[in-house]
Formats: structure tokens, C-alpha cells, sequence
């Protein structure tokens, strides 16, 4: 189990997908202090790539320790700790009366995609230059921008180097 670490440069689609992006916003700004070991609030920094599905060649990212999807006296949350946050759906208004979004397809190596009507923060990275299966259950929202790992790597390596995180076929 070796221990990758990279700084990734996104690209949001704040037109296209405004809810995804205000919602992965939240876990990328957390307003209190930045220090990993004691943040009350959950943050992209502490999560990790957990497995690659070979199927649809999608990272799965954005899944954060201690932060779980619950049931609060008939409501969804997200616990987090001690906390217990409000828990959206990630879900864009397409009656909205200015609406210019558009479906984005996954038809390309680094997308950012989220599972419609999930609570949880995680989201996937493709891997595959199609991947349109996931069209009518994810929404893409982003896009890898570009990579930065402690050797100066960039972008293919770190798609290389994920290529060797476990995977899993549904």
C-alpha cells in the first residue's frame, strides 16, 4: 500500500452544473481552521482514492473519514464527528428560468462526475476516454486541470499511478 500524494488543479463547470459545484465547493472551502488533525468541519483534504472500477475506469475519490450518510428521525444528514450537517442532494434544477446547463457527457480522460441523488461528497475521476454508461446516473461537474505530485509528475502519471489502486467490477 504505497502513499501517493499530488496536488490537483480543477476545472469546475459552474454553468453547466451549478448545484454539483456549489456542493464540491463546500469540501474544497471549509471556513474553519485548516490544521488536518483537528478540523470540525469535513474536507477533501483527508479523503483519499479508494478503489478504480474497471468497468467504467472511475476513481472513486471525495470519501471522507468519519463523515457518513444517516438517518435522522426520518431525514437524511451527514454526520461528521459530533456534528450533524444538512445533506443536500446534488441535484440540478433543469426547470430553472435561467437555465443554460447542459448534460456533459463522459466522453473524456479526467472528468469529475458525481452519482445523481447521492448525499455524500464522493465523486469519481474517468479514467476512460468513453465512459457514457455513466451519463444516466452521474453528472459530470468538472475536470482535471492539471497534476502535481512531490517528483513534479503531472497528469498521465498520476492516471498511471491509479491504475494500481485496487479495483473493483460491478
Amino acid at each position: 500500500n504505497m502513499v501517493y500524494r499530488a496536488r490537483l488543479t480543477v476545472g469546475l463547470f459552474g454553468t453547466a452544473a451549478p448545484n454539483h459545484v456549489q456542493n464540491f465547493l463546500k469540501y474544497v472551502n471549509v471556513t474553519a481552521d485548516n490544521s488536518l488533525s483537528d478540523n470540525p468541519y469535513p474536507s477533501y483534504a483527508r479523503s483519499m482514492f479508494s478503489s478504480l472500477d474497471d468497468a467504467t475506469g472511475l476513481i472513486s475519490s471525495g470519501n471522507i473519514p468519519g463523515l457518513e450518510v444517516s438517518n435522522m428521525q426520518g431525514a437524511a444528514a451527514i454526520r461528521y464527528r459530533d456534528r450533524v450537517l444538512s445533506a443536500p442532494l446534488w441535484i440540478e434544477d433543469i426547470n430553472a428560468s435561467d437555465n443554460n446547463q447542459v448534460q456533459i457527457s463522459h466522453t473524456a480522460k479526467g472528468l469529475l462526475t458525481h452519482r445523481k441523488l447521492d448525499l455524500s461528497p464522493a465523486f469519481g475521476i474517468t479514467t476512460y476516454s468513453d465512459s457514457r454508461e455513466l451519463d444516466g446516473t452521474h453528472q459530470v461537474f468538472g475536470r482535471l486541470l492539471d497534476v502535481q505530485d512531490e517528483n513534479g509528475n503531472s497528469y498521465k502519471e498520476f492516471l498511471n499511478r491509479c491504475s494500481g489502486i485496487p479495483r473493483y467490477s460491478v
